[in-house]
């Protein structure tokens, strides 16, 4: 008899997503304008870390909002994570003087600089596949895509 259900499981189709280096575990799916990582959960898109936290501790409490240490928004490194408010986000990134926005050059979380940026744009006209780009830069062929829509 045939299996029809036989899509992983929640936890083994995250994880798959999530590039874990010696600090950060990156989320390598899709990524949303301000850098953060989202899954489908529940059929509408959550953040990628808010599905971490979920998986390990369970629901997130009303009014609270999963936080990152490290300030890196795609990473989901649990250890990484902690349960704040609002109040508490906007406390947390005065403490760390970070009240302006992180660029490109300026983000720890960011792999690739902007003459990087440049020359990718310059090779995918020249007729470089978005999985060859990838594979040379050590990135998602989705981070190529991004950048060549950008």
């Amino acid at each position: 008899m045939r299996k029809y259900n036989t899509r992983p499981p929640l936890e083994e189709r995250f994880w798959s997503k999530v590039k874990k280096t010696d600090n950060c575990w990156i989320w390598i799916s899709c990524i949303n304008q301000d850098g953060y990582g989202f899954f489908s959960f529940k059929g509408k898109a959550t953040g990628a870390h808010r599905i971490a936290w979920i998986l390990e501790y369970g629901n997130i409490p009303k009014g609270f909002s999963v936080l990152h240490k490290c300030d890196n928004p795609p990473c989901v490194r649990l250890e990484h994570l902690f349960l704040g408010t609002q109040l508490d986000n906007i406390a947390d990134r005065h403490r760390k003087q970070r009240d302006g926005r992180l660029t490109r050059e300026t983000h720890g979380g960011i792999k690739l600089k902007d003459a990087q940026v440049k020359e990718i744009k310059i090779l995918f006209t020249e007729g470089w596949s978005a999985k060859e780009l990838a594979s040379k830069y050590q990135v998602h062929w989705g981070t190529i895509y991004k950048i060549l829509k950008s």
